[in-house]
């Protein structure tokens, strides 16, 4: 179920807990007297609601699984390929985005263009947003605006209204993410490639650890200057001029 969407921004409405969690009740069981039993007939009603809830409990677990899996797959950078929209007329108008995703925040950028037969700029709109994401109980994907601007024509530019809720039906396939909003105008980024910076900033640095040891090696020296009363100046430059400057031994540069 996906419902309303703006010009290209990202609106959503205040949610719970991240994945659509449900808070539910535990099935009702019949009121009972002090030594009063249950009849047989009360018993199966009772046995059925808490199998009919043991159920209701698996569906919504595998739908969280899977709301999670969508949001772990929309990490990071995306650009706009296609945008079709069903409130802005297609003829001439050229779109640029690029949306950002981490953790369950977004962040979205849009250029608007519109071009006549001469290729000459008639119009333009923008829109920028910073969203944080949820699901709600049909695994749409809820865009709650924290901040946010839009063109308002004419050169000038309004805030938009925090807490504003935009609701999407979203798709991760391969290197493709594809939003359709309320509207059922359709969204479709690929991904972006990530380069070395990102590749070392989840692995281990190995040059990291010998500009450590030599901070600590400094350390030790002027402790034992100080303990044995070593009147002598310490040098306090960690050795680097000495050992290489960082740029012979660190990380390649980007």
């Amino acid at each position: 179920m996906i419902r309303k969407l703006m010009m290209g921004g990202l609106v959503l409405v205040p949610v719970g807990a991240l994945a659509g969690l449900h808070v539910s009740s535990a099935a009702p069981q019949p009121s009972l007297e002090p030594g009063q039993e249950l009849s047989d007939a009360e018993q199966r009603r009772a046995e059925q609601l808490e199998r009919l809830e043991n159920k209701n409990e698996e569906q919504r677990a595998a739908r969280r699984a899977r709301n999670v899996d969508t949001l772990r797959a929309m990490q990071g950078g995306w650009q706009l390929i296609d945008y079709t929209s069903t409130i802005m007329p297609d003829p001439g108008r050229q779109d640029i985005a690029f949306v950002v995703v981490g953790g369950e925040f977004l962040t979205i950028e849009i250029h608007m263009g519109y071009f006549d037969e001469n290729d000459t700029l008639r119009a333009r709109l923008h829109q920028t947003g910073s969203y944080r994401l949820n699901f709600n109980e049909e695994s749409d994907l809820l865009a709650q605006l924290l901040i946010g601007t839009m063109d308002v024509g004419d050169g000038f530019t309004d805030f938009q209204i925090p807490g504003v809720v935009s609701i999407y039906e979203a798709d991760v396939h391969g290197d493709v993410l594809t939003l359709i909003s309320e509207d059922y105008s359709r969204f479709k980024f690929e991904r972006i490639k990530t380069g070395a910076l990102t590749e070392l900033l989840y692995e281990e640095v190995d040059w990291l650890p010998g500009a450590q040891e030599r901070e600590e090696l400094a350390a030790t020296r002027i402790l034992e200057a100080s303990v044995e009363g070593d009147a002598a100046p310490v040098d306090h430059s960690t050795n680097l001029e000495k050992e290489g400057s960082p740029e012979t031994k660190g990380p390649p540069s980007f």
